[in-house]
């Protein structure tokens, strides 16, 4: 492991620039996490503008699609849900191995 230090700190300049500084590192660490938050917040407001400028009403789309949407099978699932789970407290019987 030392051998591979040394290779990297030769290509680096030098093997006495890898000694441990907490500081350095430190903040090293949070200057790459405040840019990658700062390119993160960057991108996403470019992409909210970008959505904002396209004028896509989603409103119109989506009350059609509401009014096409029938209820009924979501109640039928609701319902066959209701009927197996009243089947497994009332009809199937649990048998404890452990006892």
């Amino acid at each position: 492991m030392t051998s591979l230090m040394k290779k990297i700190g030769g290509v680096l300049g030098g093997a006495g620039s890898l000694h441990a500084n907490p500081g350095r590192d430190w903040l090293l660490l949070l200057c790459g996490a405040i840019a990658l938050l700062a390119v993160s917040v960057g991108w996403n407001a470019w992409f909210l503008n970008r959505v904002v400028d396209e004028g896509i009403e989603a409103g119109a789309v989506g009350s059609q699609t509401l009014d096409a949407y029938k209820a009924s099978g979501v109640n039928e699932v609701f319902g066959a849900r209701a009927t197996t789970s009243a089947a497994y407290r009332e009809t199937y019987v649990f048998i404890d191995p452990s006892r």
